[in-house]
């Protein structure tokens, strides 16, 4: 019984090995028919369909795999982007505060251009801007990504305390007097 798949096969596997003899010649030494023997093994391999069931259980896995790798490293961006983002807040928080202008409006001001200047494809974050006369914290919360909302929800936070030399300096004056140094 003549098998077309299995005679489909054979030819495949003949190309590939780079031989275009066919097999079932009836002069074929039997040195020659063992070299064959294993394309013949090969081509029967593929006509079994075994790679077909193998490939689909590994290709999904393998795309799986690499979105959640792909996300996961928009993540570690994302976070590091908001946490660097949060402390220039912070700073200009700190450096606007003893001027006339309103350091809170200052540093929610900073914190929407830096959230414009993202790119990463993700929500956009809540932020919570506090200024006050030690200092300045930010925080960032609530992005997460459109795919995994439930595994990646990003929250950052930054407090940067306000350094005041002259003040500081002015104390430890102060204290070197009462002292006597």
């Amino acid at each position: 019984m003549y098998n077309y798949k299995l005679h489909l096969a054979i030819r495949t596997a003949e190309l590939a090995c780079g031989s275009s003899q066919v097999t079932r010649r009836k002069n074929v030494s039997r040195k020659k028919n063992r070299k064959y023997a294993a394309v013949r093994e090969k081509a029967a391999w593929f006509a079994r369909g075994s790679m077909t069931v193998e490939a689909s259980v590994i290709v999904p896995v393998t795309v799986l795999v690499t979105a959640v790798l792909i996300v996961l490293c928009f993540y570690v961006h994302n976070r590091n982007w908001y946490l660097a983002a949060a402390a220039e807040v912070c700073l200009a928080g700190n450096s606007r505060y003893d001027r006339d202008i309103d350091a809170q409006s200052v540093a929610a001001r900073k914190a929407e251009e830096r959230m414009d200047a993202q790119v990463i494809p993700a929500s956009r974050p809540a932020v919570d801007v506090s200024c006050r006369r030690g200092g300045t914290s930010v925080s960032f919360s609530n992005q997460t990504f459109a795919a995994f909302q439930d595994i990646f929800n990003l929250s950052v936070s930054a407090d940067v305390d306000k350094v005041t030399p002259i003040e500081e300096l002015r104390a430890s004056r102060t204290v070197r007097k009462a002292l006597g140094r």
